[in-house]
């Protein structure tokens, strides 16, 4: 539910006063607020924006049970052996804080010590409960004019189920239609993943809870410029540079990562830059070729605005007699951070992946510029923006696809082998076994597609573009005569041919309904989740590997979907940013587990612990990060490989300032993984492993000289803050 802006919420506007509750337990919220300052990369939630990530517990406020005592005692001690006696002065200076306001403090101060080169206020980001910093009301108002009257104060999406904001007939919309991708996509509030609009246990807007009870803010944005043209993302842009405000960038909100959103912030909503234009022979903005530059040809793509969604691209496509290197879940954005951190499709291996199909840019920088990048212009920037991850180095307004001619035909294959028993003769794990070993021949063969694997059962749902039935099923004979040997094993296959891929898509994806907008598919709750990309070289190297460790898996809590959507064409070496280790993978195996809005704080802390252990066992050589784990080790490497040094300087080039910090990626720098753990730790624990981090050598050298400057520089910039933090009344935090 949204609210137009015309005049703007008195409850926001600077005041001395305490708010009154529009349906927010301020008091609350300014708790939690105070530990999402500045974090760089989405307090707990977000912004898709392509990988751009969250600090805190899974969509769940972290534990506020704090070892403050002993979480400053390690500070201390640290910046003693660190600094000259007299910077000892700052730290002492906080010792008679009330106790509260000192964890406010601590939780603050990480997002600081990320980025060497962080202008003097840019980690004291301005949150809507700061007073003394959140725009007024006549501000705002101000804003919006500018705007076109664009700006709107958003609410959670079950707010019209809630007093103050109860609507009987919103509330029917939104109870049935709380699941519905689709409706999702199109609320400024709403996340694909409704768990990523909370923070903990209490502090949700629950479509659950009765009438009366307290709807939360949680992590949905405060305000959001639904924008219609760059002009007004420029203008949104400068807006919060000028105010320091902790900015969101969000298309469809459907960031597997929750990284599309964050509490108190200001968000630019993409949603409604629907344009779509077609090139017969596409031109690069600036192409001006030399005597050694090879003749451009004629180029067929496509022009799109950042908030069309696939599903409305595979159609314009079609229509066109084209087709494109698109999302399988057609209700993502497909200017977003699907391309821009990677984006593999079913058609990837026939024609590269979606960063590779990219071949023009727009995009509105940190200083509120609107550059064109492309490989005549901005080439660095052009390099960055494809792999380099969504939201990190602006907010990107219109991307150019290279499209392809119609498919000639397609195989489709859904098969499902059963296992009758599990017993020692163990006749799933042989058949996977079996699988991986033929799977570089179902690639070399042109298949693409998903498998779903458990203790009992292998569901291959694949494709087979530009060929026919009859050789279909003679690449899957190995596998089906293996099956059928095998006792205890029962085999259901169906092989059909279509005639286009939309024909395919329709059919199977959208249920045979004319669109899957019109197509009642429920949105899953499927997080945390884990990513890991098994090498081409360990099936034919050593297979029982990756089989033995799936088969673990299986007994876990949590589901295995393979992607098969690797190999062929996107093995081909190109000049971007895509993780160097997506051209060596065969296989991207993603672990998830089913949640919903009852799921508790506890169970995700659980989750995340389990499935970064689970994700250990797999033989993968790096991550795909956009459907990565929060708490992946050595991310840098997992995400980035040897890319991430040059993306690191190319961030520090357009955004120095951190105004877009939607990715754990790039803007994050070396350390706010520790922070971002779902892991129930205390803070002293996470203090201690960010000290002890900080000297390691095998941080970039950066960072670690700058690490113990940017505490101190944080802490100068925070005692103010605290201070008035610290008189509020009705300010709550827990002891430890």
């Amino acid at each position: 539910m949204t609210r137009r802006a015309g005049r703007i919420d008195p409850a926001l506007e600077t005041s001395s006063k305490k708010p009154q509750s529009d349906g927010i337990a301020w008091n609350v919220l300014t708790a939690v607020f105070a530990q999402g300052r500045n974090e760089k990369s989405r307090a707990l939630t977000g912004g898709h924006a392509g990988k751009n990530p969250t600090a805190g517990s899974l969509l769940h406020m972290p534990s506020l049970g704090l070892c403050a005592r002993e979480a400053r005692k390690a500070m201390e001690e640290k910046l003693r052996s660190e600094y000259k006696p007299g910077s000892e002065e700052t730290m002492y200076k906080q010792k008679k804080m009330h106790r509260a306001t000192y964890l406010v403090l601590l939780l603050s101060f990480v997002p600081g010590i990320l980025s060497v080169k962080e202008p003097q206020n840019s980690s004291c980001r301005c949150l809507a409960f700061d007073h003394d910093c959140w725009p007024s009301s006549r501000v705002w108002n101000s804003f919006n004019t500018s705007v076109e009257g664009r700006l709107m104060r958003v609410l959670p999406p079950a707010a019209p189920c809630h007093d103050p904001f109860f609507d009987e007939q919103g509330c029917k919309e939104v109870q049935e239609s709380w699941e519905l991708e689709f409706w999702r996509t199109s609320q400024p509030g709403a996340l694909y993943a409704s768990n990523f609009e909370s923070l903990g246990d209490q502090h949700r807007c629950s479509l659950a809870s009765n009438r009366s009870s307290t709807c939360f803010q949680g992590a949905v944005p405060v305000y959001a410029v639904s924008v219609l043209d760059p002009l007004q993302v420029i203008s949104a842009v400068k807006f919060a540079s000028r105010y320091n405000l902790r900015l969101v960038v969000r298309t469809s909100g459907h960031d597997p990562t929750g990284r599309s959103t964050a509490p108190g912030s200001f968000a630019i909503w993409l949603h409604h830059l629907k344009s779509i234009t077609f090139h017969e022979s596409f031109v690069p903005e600036g192409y001006c070729p030399d005597k050694n530059s090879p003749p451009l040809g004629k180029i067929p793509a496509v022009t799109i605005g950042a908030g069309v969604q696939w599903e409305e691209l595979y159609a314009a496509t079609h229509e066109r007699n084209s087709v494109i290197t698109g999302g399988a879940c057609s209700s993502v954005g497909a200017a977003g951070g699907f391309p821009q951190g990677g984006g593999h499709s079913l058609l990837s291996p026939m024609f590269g992946l979606a960063a590779d199909n990219i071949l023009q840019y727009e995009i509105v920088t940190a200083g509120g510029e609107l550059l064109v990048a492309n490989d005549w212009q901005n080439q660095e920037l052009f390099w960055a923006l494809r792999g380099g991850g969504g939201g990190t180095f602006g907010v990107v307004v219109s991307a150019t696809y290279r499209t392809h001619p119609a498919l000639e035909s397609l195989a489709f294959a859904l098969y499902n082998f059963t296992a009758t028993t599990v017993n020692a003769s163990n006749p799933m794990g042989k058949l996977v076994k079996k699988f991986v070993q033929i799977s570089p021949e179902l690639s070399d063969a042109g298949w693409s597609g998903n498998f779903f694997l458990s203790r009992r059962s292998l569901v291959l749902v694949y494709l087979l573009p530009n060929k026919n039935v009859s050789f279909a099923n003679e690449t899957l004979t190995p596998l089906t005569t293996y099956a059928e040997h095998q006792p205890g094993m029962v085999l259901e296959t169906s092989l059909l041919a279509f005639s286009s891929f939309q024909e395919w898509h329709l059919a199977v994806q959208c249920g045979g309904q004319p669109s899957c907008i019109t197509f009642t598919r429920r949105s899953q709750l499927r997080f945390p989740g884990a990513s890991s990309l098994i090498p081409r070289k360990v099936f034919t190297d050593c297979p029982t590997k990756i089989s033995r460790a799936l088969m673990k898996i299986t007994n876990t809590p949590f589901s295995i979907t393979g992607v098969s959507n690797l190999g062929g064409d996107v093995a081909r070496p190109r000049n971007n940013a895509v993780n160097p280790a997506l051209r060596s993978a065969l296989w991207h195996i993603i672990l998830a587990t089913n949640t919903n809005d009852n799921t508790t704080q506890a169970e995700y802390e659980k989750f995340a612990r389990q499935i970064t252990h689970a994700n250990k066992l797999l033989p993968g050589s790096g991550a795909y990060m956009n459907e990565a784990d929060f708490n992946e080790p050595n991310w840098q490497q997992s995400f980035f490989g040897e890319n991430y040094p040059r993306l690191l300087d190319i961030k520090d080039k357009y955004d120095p300032t951190g105004l877009f910090l939607e990715t754990e990626l790039i803007s994050s720098r070396s350390l706010l993984v520790l922070f971002r753990s779902r892991k129930k730790l205390s803070l002293c624990v996470k203090l201690r492993r960010v000290l002890n981090q900080a000297s390691q050598p095998a941080l970039d050298p950066r960072v670690r000289r700058g690490v113990m400057e940017r505490l101190r520089e944080y802490l100068r910039c925070q005692e103010e803050k605290c201070n008035i933090v610290r008189d509020r009344k009705n300010f709550w935090m827990p002891d430890a």
